[in-house]
């Protein structure tokens, strides 16, 4: 077979969609991006334990985030290790952390940080938060404790914490997006199944919640199937799951979960591919993958896609 001259393989590569010849990017060690025609905004942002054998400080982890616009990794600070909270606009970023309590209270404390003012503070809570979510200017923890089920609202440009009401329209916007998938259309993206709505192996977009799907549509006419996946990886320990929507609302993400073999018998053994599902198409792409637990001895959280302050 002949190989072809030099200025005809040229005009082959021009001639190739660009998103064929796309290389992913590593981040990190263990941590890929894939990039993909769309002009996506954004941010993702995640948080990176260096060494899960280590003792718990101010410095055991970093949050990071990747500028989805212009394909730039940035670490935004060094935190302690814990329980990361997504931003909602990547201006403020939460950890809720130890010291373990004997009592079973558990992680009471909360590392915040602000990018705008690179300002971190700790709060402390008399318990583990069971909830917590970040909404503008604020950090929202729902508490449940021997005083009963609690909201407590901390505004950082005041250093302020004080008790709040559940119906609280920032509290409960942010609250809500957590289980029911909304997206930019107003649709609302579920798993069918019985981990519906976040766990599963189809993904629908239906102008009815999963729960209203299920008694006022039970013959799923008005469901429609954004994707399928293979039941396959579940015979190896795999799961999907949604996870959340796009800042933007017009793509949903997906996680896949496989179990690896870890570096360390501490670590979790989980490996992660994040995937991003057009809500108006079905069309699907790798936006993310991470092998952490294989690659090094450290950890990492949960990706995030947050919306940009920019």
């Amino acid at each position: 077979m002949k190989s072809l001259p030099p200025i005809a393989f040229l005009l082959l590569l021009v001639s190739l969609p660009s998103c064929a010849i796309r290389q992913p990017s590593q981040l990190l060690p263990g941590v890929t991006y894939y990039d993909g025609p769309e002009k996506l905004t954004g941010t993702l942002t995640f948080l990176l334990q260096h060494d899960i054998r280590s003792t718990n400080s101010n410095s055991s982890a970093s949050i990071y985030e990747f500028d989805l616009a212009d394909k730039q990794l940035r670490k935004v600070t060094e935190s302690p290790t814990g329980l990361f909270v997504p931003p909602e606009q990547g201006d403020l970023f939460c950890v809720v952390y130890g010291p373990f309590d004997p009592s079973g209270r558990g992680n009471t404390n909360a590392f915040i940080y602000a990018e705008a003012t690179r300002q971190s503070r700790i709060v402390r809570l008399e318990s583990a938060p069971e909830t917590t979510i970040i909404s503008g200017g604020h950090v929202f923890f729902r508490l449940e404790d021997p005083h009963g089920k609690r909201l407590i609202d901390y505004e950082f440009a005041l250093d302020q914490k004080r008790p709040a009401d559940f119906s609280d329209a920032r509290w409960q916007k942010r609250s809500d997006a957590q289980s029911d998938y909304r997206a930019f259309n107003g649709s609302h993206i579920f798993f069918e199944g019985s981990g519906s709505p976040a766990q599963g192996f189809m993904l629908v977009s239906s102008p009815l919640s999963c729960f209203e799907t299920e008694f006022q549509d039970p013959g799923g006419k008005k469901v429609k199937v954004l994707k399928r996946f293979s039941r396959l990886a579940a015979l190896g320990g795999a799961s999907y799951l949604l996870n959340h929507m796009s800042p933007d609302g017009h793509y949903a993400v997906v996680r896949l979960d496989e179990p690896t073999v870890p570096k360390t018998m501490e670590q979790s053994g989980w490996a992660r591919t994040y995937y991003a599902v057009d809500v108006s198409t079905g069309k699907i792409r790798v936006l993310l993958k991470e092998n952490v637990d294989h690659t090094t001895c450290g950890s990492m959280s949960g990706v995030w896609w947050a919306g940009s302050i920019k």
